[in-house]
């Protein structure tokens, strides 16, 4: 459904953010292909946060969450963080990073 509704914005001349994690290259370069062949320009963002931002956040997002919303704690944040393959230099990633001051754009 994601995919389609993609399609349709990108046909219909809007921006897209697809948010889906894309931690392996593999599932970026997936990402890739189908966007482009959907007519999409594509543009890669890596969003970079140190490890105590990241743990904050969850346990702040782990206090409010609702019953429906599932907790990750730290242990379940480190075995997916395990997983993750950041972005290489031949994707020419744009990189942001983020802390509790706000964001900025890396060069």
């Amino acid at each position: 459904m994601i995919w389609d509704l993609t399609g349709k914005a990108v046909r219909s001349n809007r921006d897209v953010i697809l948010d889906f994690g894309f931690w392996t290259k593999q599932s970026r370069d997936d990402a890739r292909v189908r966007a482009a062949s959907l007519g999409a320009r594509v543009r890669l963002y890596s969003v970079i946060c140190d490890e105590h931002t990241i743990l904050s956040r969850l346990r702040e997002r782990n206090r409010s969450l609702d019953v429906e919303s599932l907790p990750i704690d730290e242990h379940g944040f480190r075995a997916v963080a395990a997983t993750c393959e950041p972005p290489g230099p031949e994707e020419q990633a744009m990189s942001v990073e983020t802390t509790d001051d706000g964001y900025r754009v890396l060069e």
